[in-house]
């Protein structure tokens, strides 16, 4: 049975990789869209996950994990629940089932019926619980070809395996002695915890360590001390050495380091950066040399296995830009390793193979975050073959590349980044699931509550939906990111901010019934934060914290630019309901919540102390922000507080400990507020795991 049929309520156009129902249209990826199908042709019939991967994958080396992603995918678009499966149910050790009825399209267009074997599944799997942590199990890998800009040169014989299996954030790059891998993980608290893993795979164990805020740097060339920071202030770290026993501990003088240092050759100094300057020193802190200055804040620097050469990554200031430099080891001759290679370069944390026949490095280019490989000039690729060779792509996030023992093997992080949407709930003084099975950030209200729009997480694509989930449309698609969508007050179009690779953030509006999308101040500086004015006739509007412009307001009908007085050092606006006021936060650090009155004219201070994402309260008497002047470091939670307008006095709302994972976004950590102020989070569900990695070279 082939051609366009019904899953239930839903419409499958398989030619269009499309899905449809009341106004709701979901664009699926081919391979989704091909397991729908399978399993629509045996409805009722439990179809065991290896006749899945043959059907849909015939050709392709991939394991059970990217079958479950798709899964996850189809039960996401058709609103299912893995709990309670309306749709799709789980045969645990076995595979997978439709439980709904399917009608096939006959070329009339009338539907012809299929029988369902499920008969009451559904109602009989509802009792079959499932962890919510499985919808985002990891997704292993495709077999990706690659190939260079100069020939046809195949990586080939891939083979994965999935070391950990924990899901906990791991912080650092991986490092590791032959036997062992070492990193840190992030648990719940939250708190680091430097651990080792075997390179064979296992738990990872936690090391001992009499440091409150550790974050491992690098193992020594002999694999018996660790480089360790430990976080002093926000940013900085002081640098230790201890041996892998736990046994001796020891300062490295009175230095602070960002947030990586590493051994220079054969272990007898230690090379870190401060911002965009980059030092070198003794093992025991002393004789330090200062041996270049970037043009950007400076990380992950690795020296070549013969000391020769010096590599990092330099995040661009200004722009979300990171590239690859290198330098003598000297500190000589700085420049870009892969000039003109991305057009918008996001290069990072490349490391050296131990015999330096290659180097590896990650990179979000033409889509997720993937692996790659550069070899050297004379190498098992042969001279002619200098160009990076892309070695995974997805479906997950790969990062931080180790080269193993061998010439044909690596370890990396291996991420699927996902949230859930929690609110507050004021009464209970709980948090509680928000907008179900939404991986989402960035959720705004049309101002009669009716409607709902929010960026996916971490798609950065926007959607919006009735607040009970229903007429779900997708709005704009990639390789265009948004972020801060805004209803405009008559509910007919959303403002929000949105950047396209290599070009800066812009503000664009688009109908809410989609269509097609309009810029409406085409310059090069940096737009965000949109803020409709009451009536409906303006946008207020800044820039970035970094780019020092004032905020500004357009007029819709005339396009006439006009600046709020006084703002130059402010950013991220936010106008009350009533049209009075606007509070936004200064530039510089820390970042205080202002307010200026337009009444007055003038700008006083709401909070003195640093703050992110304000949010009015509907009535306009409140302003919710996250609070973070009682974190002391990285790792800390803060807190959800208010300020009311009349008087400036600050109350706690809520302990994000409470959450017990972190929550997250794309720029900082996201808030919002629900209908009746009742605080929203997008809490980390993300799953990291490492991986090792095997190939073949031609």
């Amino acid at each position: 049975m082939t051609g366009d049929f019904r899953v239930g309520e839903w419409l499958v156009e398989p030619t269009l990789n499309l899905i449809s129902c009341n106004g709701t249209s979901v664009r699926m990826e081919p391979k989704v869209m091909q397991v729908l199908v399978c399993l629509a042709q045996q409805p009722g019939a439990a179809l065991p996950k290896e006749k899945l991967l043959q059907a849909v994958w015939p050709d392709t080396f991939v394991t059970d994990d990217v079958l479950k992603r798709s899964i996850f995918e189809l039960r996401r678009a058709l609103q299912d629940n893995a709990r309670r499966p309306r749709i799709i149910e789980t045969i645990s050790k076995r595979g997978y089932r439709l439980v709904t009825k399917v009608e096939w399209i006959t070329p009339s267009g009338q539907p012809e019926p299929a029988v369902s074997k499920g008969g009451d599944l559904a109602a009989r799997s509802r009792y079959q619980p499932l962890v919510v942590a499985l919808l985002v199990a990891v997704a292993a890998m495709t077999v990706v070809v690659a190939l260079t800009h100069q020939s046809a040169l195949r990586v080939k014989g891939l083979r994965f395996a999935q070391l950990t299996d924990d899901t906990q954030a791991k912080l650092d790059s991986l490092t590791t002695d032959g036997s062992r891998i070492y990193t840190t993980e992030l648990l719940p608290g939250p708190h680091a915890v430097l651990v080792q893993i075997p390179v064979k795979g296992g738990e990872a164990i936690p090391l001992a360590t009499r440091l409150k805020q550790p974050r491992l740097f690098d193992l020594s060339p002999d694999g018996t001390e660790l480089l360790i920071g430990n976080h002093e202030e926000l940013g900085r770290f002081s640098l230790w050495i201890e041996s892998v026993t736990g046994a001796t501990l020891r300062r490295v003088g009175e230095l602070l380091a960002d947030d990586d240092a590493e051994w220079g050759p054969k272990g007898q100094s230690i090379v870190y950066s401060n911002g965009s300057d980059v030092y070198i020193t003794g093992n025991q802190g002393n004789s330090r040399e200062k041996l270049f200055t970037a043009p950007g804040r400076v990380s992950d620097l690795r020296f070549s296995p013969d000391g020769h050469l010096l590599r990092f990554t330099l995040h661009e200031a200004g722009s979300d830009s990171t590239s690859l430099w290198e330098a003598s080891a000297a500190g000589g001759n700085v420049h870009p390793l892969l000039r003109d290679w991305n057009s918008h370069p996001s290069e990072c944390c490349g490391r050296w193979a131990p015999d330096g026949r290659y180097y590896v490095f990650q990179s979000r280019r033409d889509g997720g975050k993937n692996i790659w490989i550069l070899p050297a000039k004379s190498s098992l690729w042969g001279e002619r073959n200098y160009a990076p060779i892309q070695l995974t792509a997805g479906p997950l996030d790969f990062s931080r590349p180790l080269p193993g023992g061998d010439e044909k093997s690596l370890f990396a992080i291996g991420t699927l980044n996902r949230s859930e949407l929690v609110r507050y709930d004021l009464h209970t003084r709980e948090f509680v699931p928000y907008l179900f099975g939404v991986s989402a950030e960035s959720v705004a209200f049309s101002r009669d509550e009716e409607w709902v729009t929010y960026i996916s997480y971490p798609e950065g694509t926007m959607w919006r939906s009735r607040v009970d989930g229903s007429q779900r449309l997708q709005l704009t698609f990639p390789p265009m990111r948004v972020l801060v969508p805004r209803w405009s007050p008559d509910g007919k179009q959303i403002a929000f901010m949105a950047y396209l690779p290599g070009k800066p953030w812009n503000i664009y509006m688009i109908s809410f019934e989609g269509g097609a999308l309009k810029q409406l101040l085409a310059e090069d500086n940096n737009q965000a934060d949109p803020n409709w004015t009451s009536d409906g006739n303006s946008l207020v509007f800044g820039g970035l914290d970094i780019d020092k412009l004032p905020i500004r307001i357009l007029d819709l009908k005339n396009k006439h630019v006009s600046i709020v007085p006084g703002s130059a050092e402010y950013y991220s606006p936010r106008c009350s309901p009533d049209g009075r006021y606007v509070a936004a936060i200064t530039s510089q650090r820390p970042y205080r919540l202002m307010l200026f009155d337009s009444h007055s004219m003038r700008w006083t201070e709401l909070v003195g102390f640093e703050i992110s994402y304000p949010s009015w309260s509907r009535d306009g008497k409140y302003v919710y922000f996250l609070d973070w002047h009682a974190r002391r470091s990285f790792m800390e939670s803060g807190r959800i507080s208010r300020v009311r307008i009349s008087d400036r006095a600050v109350e706690s709302v809520v302990e994000l400990k409470k959450l017990g994972r972190l929550t997250v976004g794309t720029v900082g950590n996201w808030m919002g507020l629900a209908p009746g102020d009742s605080p929203l989070l997008s809490r980390d569900i993300s799953t990291q795991e490492v991986y090792s990695v095997q190939w073949q070279a031609p």
